[in-house]
């Protein structure tokens, strides 16, 4: 995953999205999203 996906992850997840609505914008799977938001603060 490329860091400008990871910076977006990051600004979705503060604004209040959810990982699985995160992971269906980024055609990635919220299991990916999901250890990602535990790793970027």
């Amino acid at each position: 995953m490329s860091f400008s996906e990871r910076e977006e992850i990051a600004m979705l997840n503060a604004g209040g999205i959810n990982g699985r609505e995160i992971a269906r914008r980024l055609n990635r799977s919220s299991s990916t999203v999901g250890m990602l938001e535990l790793v970027v603060p």
